[in-house]
């Protein structure tokens, strides 16, 4: 009995007294051997996916993994040592795959986010309704030029529309309480302008460019048009210095709005009274 527990007591030392895989000779740090781990995973997508390199894929264990190797500064003499070791040590192991899917989960949604900012950038390019110059630099000796920030854009959609430029207030600008004002409009049967949608927002006057996004939702049908004034100030007197600048001007519609159908309604064309009693006279002379 004494020998069997004696036997356990010297299995339990062996096993606590284990090095890690780190400490042993010749492996590669945890750290890059995951990052290491990752990028071979990252190739081997590329490559499976690829209709390209098929004929080479023979010939990727040579080229491509060395190159991967070198890049971390080991050889693959090294990486087949350090699998060889953690293969060992199956908790460690699982930790560093742990890792790698972790660090590859970040790479793809970096990967979402570019493709989806990308995305974003071409669609308020291509539907773009400010269609005046979409940078403006304001000061006394183009105040001429004012009147340029306020446009109409026609409505072909109800739902949400957005506003978004670069702003910068110069230090001797004396706007005051800047804003964007947007006001959407139908016109009635007198051709009067009837508001259906009213907001103002805050600009935020800051001296270095800050770039600012407000949006306006339009609900009513009946819209045909609102207006974007992209700066509504306030002045001292006539004297008061503007100097501010606008950049990158973007008005665009929500790809969820829905479109108004503005086609006028089928008129049922009706027959000539006269025409109609004449059939009728043609059809009891041929009985």
């Amino acid at each position: 009995m004494k020998n069997i527990f004696l036997c356990l007591f010297i299995c339990l030392i062996s096993f606590s007294c284990k090095p890690s895989p780190e400490k042993v000779k010749g492996v590669i740090p945890q750290e890059t051997f995951t990052h290491i781990l990752k990028d071979i995973h990252l190739t081997d997508g590329a490559m499976s996916r690829s209709q390209i390199n098929r004929p080479y894929r023979k010939m990727k264990d040579i080229t491509i993994y060395d190159t991967i190797f070198e890049k971390h500064g080991y050889t693959r003499e090294d990486f087949q040592h350090t699998v060889t070791v953690y293969s060992s040590f199956t908790p460690e192991f699982e930790k560093v795959y742990k890792n790698v899917i972790s660090l590859l989960n970040q790479d793809l949604e970096k990967v979402i986010k570019q493709k989806d900012s990308i995305e974003a950038v071409n669609y308020k390019t291509v539907n773009n309704l400010w269609r005046s110059q979409k940078n403006y630099t304001i000061s006394m000796d183009t105040l001429d030029k004012i009147d340029d920030l306020s446009k109409k854009i026609q409505v072909k959609s109800v739902g949400k529309y957005y506003v978004e430029a670069d702003y910068t207030f110069y230090s001797k600008d004396q706007c005051k309480n800047p804003s964007v004002n947007l006001q959407a409009f139908y016109k009635d049967s007198l051709k009067k302008e009837i508001i259906t949608a009213s907001e103002e927002f805050k600009l935020k006057k800051k001296s270095n460019e800050t770039h600012q996004l407000f949006t306006f939702e339009i609900k009513d049908t009946l819209t045909t048009h609102f207006y974007v004034n992209l700066l509504k100030h306030k002045l001292k007197d006539s004297t008061s210095i503007k100097h501010f600048e606008i950049k990158n001007i973007f008005v665009y519609a929500d790809k969820k709005n829905k479109k108004i159908n503005k086609k006028k309604p089928k008129t049922s064309k009706v027959k000539n009274k006269t025409t109609i009693d004449k059939t009728r006279l043609l059809n009891k002379t041929k009985k």
